[in-house]
């Protein structure tokens, strides 16, 4: 759709795994039919490498802001939770 709808959680639950969870599933399908979802696990979180710090929030910005780029983001609404927040409220400052 003309809507990219970028979820930065904090969900416990995995990408992978997430539609395997009922009222994980049943949001993002309702999500899905109104934009392109987009979720974006933070750095050392889900399939992405263990790293031995947590990342500073400049880094999950950069990190943000190249999926997006990756993903062909034109028009994006930001839906956030968590500590993880600060980087969606910053990316597209990077932008």
């Amino acid at each position: 759709g003309p809507l990219d709808l970028v979820l930065v959680t904090e969900w416990a639950t995995p990408l992978e795994a997430r539609w395997d969870v009922p009222a994980i599933a049943g949001r993002l399908a309702r999500l899905g039919s109104f934009a392109r979802v987009i979720s974006f696990d933070k750095r050392g979180v889900g399939l992405s490498d263990r790293v031995g710090a947590p990342p500073t929030v400049e880094a999950t910005a950069e990190d943000l802001t190249t999926a997006m780029d990756a993903a062909g983001c034109e028009r994006v609404l930001l839906s956030r939770s968590g500590s993880t927040g600060c980087a969606a409220a910053a990316a597209p400052c990077a932008r």
